[in-house]
């Protein structure tokens, strides 16, 4: 994700995420077409690491996890001027998303 939008404006998905509010249908095409399958593979990557108990299964963050990944590669332009590169969304995972699911 971090290599795509460093390379990449996200101007027009945050510009999509607004439409979306007020269209459903688009919001069904986006999200089939793009959200689900990011997320589905996220949730790959979770139930591995729970499998190998490296995340509580009870931990409250794991619903947060695709919410929190993406709310930081759409806000970091807005609130940083730059958009979320690799090596930001590494020290962002490693500070904010890690530390919640590695609590037991």
């Amino acid at each position: 994700m971090g290599d795509v939008t460093g390379r990449k404006n996200t101007a027009p998905v945050r510009a999509l995420s607004r439409a979306m509010r007020n269209n459903a249908e688009l919001t069904d095409a986006v999200r089939e077409s793009k959200t689900n399958p990011e997320m589905e593979m996220l949730h790959r990557v979770v139930e591995r690491a729970l499998e190998r108990g490296e995340i509580a299964p009870g931990n409250p963050a794991l619903a947060f996890v695709g919410p929190l990944v993406t709310g930081a590669v759409l806000a970091r332009p807005s609130f940083g001027g730059v958009e979320a590169d690799a090596a930001y969304l590494a020290r962002y995972m490693d500070a904010c998303v890690l530390p919640a699911l590695l609590q037991r």
